[in-house]
This record gives structure tokens, sequence and C-alpha cells, in this order.
């Protein structure tokens, strides 16, 4: 038998999320979370054994909820230019909706904002980014079987370029506040595979 549910877990996480997400890692402590949260430290710990595992579960739930959104974008996408379009779109919509990415990209945001000593945070983003660039490699993989998506010049490459293209506009986005940055990065993107294709 499992602890009875009660809302303070998703109340620590809910916490946790918004600070992690404005303030990074490093510059959110346990005390931050549990006030936010309106509780205390042997309620945190209740439910987690240390920040670290509750910071695994905020970069997981951001990375499951955008890797949502990248599925959104393949389904029913006619060519790679349109999977892109929709994927720019999404996020664009999701930026003036006050949403997922509000404030850029939230495991990009935790990762930047987390303190190179913090080793063992440092590994897990890295798994969690090739688990990433491992996904959208097989929706593009899988685009390219059933012929919508070029062949060249790799599923694997285009994925990096369009994680690329992702960060610089939702990074260009959290700078200035405009959204155009999402059309650029579909445009930028467009040109860049224009340029891949065989002469």
């Amino acid at each position: 038998m499992g602890r009875p549910k009660t809302d303070l877990e998703d109340r620590i996480v809910e916490a946790a999320d918004r600070l992690f997400y404005e303030r990074g890692y490093t510059n959110t402590g346990v005390q931050d979370i549990v006030t936010a949260a309106r509780t205390n430290k042997p309620g945190f710990y209740n439910y987690f054994s240390t920040k670290e595992e509750l910071a695994r579960r905020y970069v997981t739930d951001r990375s499951e909820a955008m890797t949502a959104i990248i599925a959104r974008a393949a389904e029913g996408s006619t060519d790679l230019p349109d999977f892109v379009r929709r994927w720019m779109g999404a996020l664009k919509s999701e930026t003036r909706e006050g949403g997922l990415t509000r404030h850029g990209c939230g495991v990009a945001n935790f990762a930047q904002q987390t303190d190179r000593t913090e080793q063992p945070m440092q590994k897990f983003m890295s798994e969690v980014t090739r688990r990433w660039l491992a996904r959208t490699t097989a929706y593009i993989r899988s685009g390219v079987r059933d012929g919508r998506f070029p062949t060249a010049p790799g599923a694997g490459d285009i994925a990096r370029r369009i994680f690329l293209v992702q960060e610089g506009a939702l990074t260009m986005y959290r700078l200035s506040g405009s959204t155009r940055y999402f059309d650029e990065a579909a445009e930028m993107f467009e040109a860049w595979l224009s340029a891949q294709a065989p002469r």
C-alpha cells in the first residue's frame, strides 16, 4: 500500500516547475520550493528525497511536453518543410498563450542556469538531449520511409538542424518578445534544406 494521494505532491511539482523555469536549478533551494508550495521540509521529503530527484522529474516532464509538440507537428505533415512550419507554429502559439514556452525552452533554460559543477544534473541533461534527438530522428526516419521526407542529408543531421533553429527561435523570442523568429526559423531551415538537395 502506498501513501495516500494528496494535492501536496502536485503543489510541490508545480512550485518547482515555476521556480526552476524562472530562476534555474542552482538558484532555487528546497526552502524556496516549500514556501511556494505552502508546505514544510518534512512535507517535501515525504515525496522527494532530494532537490535533484525533483529536478529530474521537472526536466523529464518538460521534455515529454516538448516531445508531444513534435509528435503533433509530425502528424499529417506533408513534407519536411511543412513539419518544421507546424513545429514552429506550435511553439509560436505556446508563447502567445503563455504556455510551455512562455520564457523560452524550459529544458534549455534549465541547462543554461545549472552550474557546470552540478555534474549529475549536467550528465542527466545530456541524456535527455540525446533522447530528444533520437525521438525526433525516429520521426524523420518514419517520414523518409513513407516518402514524405528526403533521404538526404540524413535524419540525424536534419534533427540537429531543426533543434538548432528551434532553440535559436526560442532564445530570440525570449530576448525580444517577438514571435516572428519562429517564422524566420522555419524559413532558415527550408533554405538550408534546399541547399542540401542534390544538384
